[in-house]
């Protein structure tokens, strides 16, 4: 256990766990922040402060009152985090809901259908699949993004390929960069649609 000072003069804790295997057993509880490298990396319990997991999988399938930060091969969200969420992996994929924003970098990006963001999410990827719900904005930047859930703001993406699912909804602008322009389904955006082309190199 490591204790920390604060500038406030209080201690801050932090549990170190190292291994082949770190995991927080369901029904347990943590009351303090955790700083995790393993392999594999399994949160099914709650913890009350943030996470700070590296390895070469990590899952969420129960609480965490703080804030995520991961790195790993795969990373996945199944539980809650009722902080903000700053991933990077192969693999990244929220499919539960987050208290606050999200930022994400990997191969490819998905925010499920049953994953929702209470805040604005920054994504970057070759794939990035949006079919989830944002409270707020949207930046992305990738080689293919598929808009089919809702957005309560704005969305700026610069992209190769983007494509709008007629379910999909935007509260705000949806602004993009790409080579070709895409096909918008009537309805989805309410705030207009601003395409810019991007240039080609010869």
């Amino acid at each position: 256990l490591l204790t920390l000072g604060t500038p406030a003069g209080k201690a801050a804790a932090f549990e170190l766990r190292s291994g082949e295997v770190v995991t927080v057993p369901a029904g347990t509880t943590l009351a303090d922040d955790l700083l995790a490298g393993a392999q594999t990396i399994t949160i099914a319990g709650t913890v009350e402060g943030d996470v700070f997991a590296m390895g070469s999988t990590v899952t969420v399938t129960g609480t965490i009152n703080g804030d995520l930060i991961a790195a790993g091969q795969q990373v996945t969200i199944d539980g809650t985090v009722r902080g903000d969420v700053r991933a990077a992996g192969q693999q990244v994929a929220i499919n539960g809901p987050v208290g606050g924003s999200a930022t994400v970098g990997g191969q490819q990006v998905l925010l499920g259908r049953q994953g929702a963001l209470g805040g604005g999410l920054l994504a970057g990827g070759q794939e990035v699949n949006l079919l989830g719900s944002v409270e707020r904005g949207v930046m992305a930047g990738a080689a293919t993004l598929h808009l089919g859930g809702a957005v309560g703001g704005n969305v700026d993406a610069r992209v190769e390929r983007l494509n709008v699912d007629p379910a999909a909804r935007v509260g705000g602008q949806l602004r993009y960069t790409s080579a070709t322009q895409a096909v918008v389904p009537a309805g989805v955006v309410a705030g207009g649609v601003d395409y810019r082309p991007s240039e080609r190199l010869e």
